[in-house]
């Protein structure tokens, strides 16, 4: 999967990794192209004091993650009447000082929480399946290659170290309403904190497979280290038609034998489609479709 974030002026990285559970790799490459309008287009609110400062009329300023959040909840909103969707998700992930990364076919509920996942490309076949209150808490899980297949089907906790071997959360995670809310509320903590800078880049471009979707770019970013601060930069596009996030990057802070941000992780929704209509069927482990056994 090839994606174009127009935000910095030049950065080109290759993502390998991620997994629910089994192993797996997948490739897919980003890269990060400036553009002069872009450039110019940006809108930047930095913060270098704690928050509640005045400016010169004596008046609050707001914390330069004002902005964020009222965008983010916006998508929220959103998100708010989406009961299920069906979306190729792709994500990488720094799991243990190794890269992870998959690309999977998605069935998405939000009522009850149900996840049914199909990878693709290195591991064609393999699926995932969760239900919240159902098989005792436990996902199902098989892959029909290699040694695996003798194994068959696994019914494991989503929080195992099997099921977690390379992935940063559990499938109870994930989904754009989790991906979302959890960046809700990494901002809402940090705007406690000063030290953070604030980028918006409203005609960032996300270039897919399936098209170029025209998105707002949110990036907050962190001058230094802190205990307080999990992240040193966030990048989250919300695409302007459906206003949903579709795309996040979280790094890591840079090292002075490594100046560049590490990758912690990424995650990639597309062709999504949205209150398709599923049934218990579609999150059924006896469902003829599938190959759960």
């Amino acid at each position: 999967m090839r994606i174009s974030m127009r935000i910095s002026r030049s950065a080109r990285l290759c993502l390998t990794g991620f997994a629910v559970g089994v192993t797996a790799t997948v490739v897919f490459c980003a890269s990060a192209v400036a553009a002069d309008p872009l450039e110019q287009d940006k809108k930047k609110n930095t913060g270098a004091t704690e928050p509640g400062g005045t400016d010169g009329n004596n008046e609050e300023k707001p914390h330069p993650l004002a902005k964020a959040l009222e965008l983010a909840r916006e998508s929220q909103r959103a998100l708010s009447e989406v009961k299920d969707y069906k979306a190729t998700f792709t994500k990488k992930e720094l799991v243990k000082r190794k890269y992870f990364s998959h690309e999977m076919q998605m069935k998405f509920r939000t009522e009850p929480f149900s996840v049914y996942l199909k990878f693709q490309k290195a591991h064609p076949g393999r699926e995932v399946l969760y239900v919240a209150g159902q098989n005792k808490g436990k996902l199902k899980a098989h892959d029909p290659g290699g040694l695996a297949a003798f194994v068959g089907t696994l019914d494991l906790l989503p929080t195992s170290s099997q099921a977690m071997s390379e992935g940063r959360h559990p499938i109870t995670e994930i989904g754009m309403h989790n991906m979302l809310d959890a960046v809700i509320r990494q901002w809402e903590e940090e705007t406690k904190y000063g030290e953070i800078q604030f980028d918006l880049y409203p005609e960032a471009k996300l270039e897919t497979p399936s098209g170029s979707r025209n998105c707002t770019a949110i990036l907050s970013q962190h001058p230094r280290p802190r205990e307080e601060f999990k992240f040193h930069q966030t990048i989250l596009y919300i695409d302007k038609e459906t206003k949903f996030p579709i795309h996040l990057e979280q790094k890591g802070f840079p090292t002075p034998a490594d100046p560049e941000p590490p990758i912690v992780e990424i995650y990639s929704y597309t062709n999504i489609e949205v209150n398709v209509g599923f049934t218990e069927q579609d999150f059924n482990p006896k469902n003829k479709q599938y190959k759960f056994y």
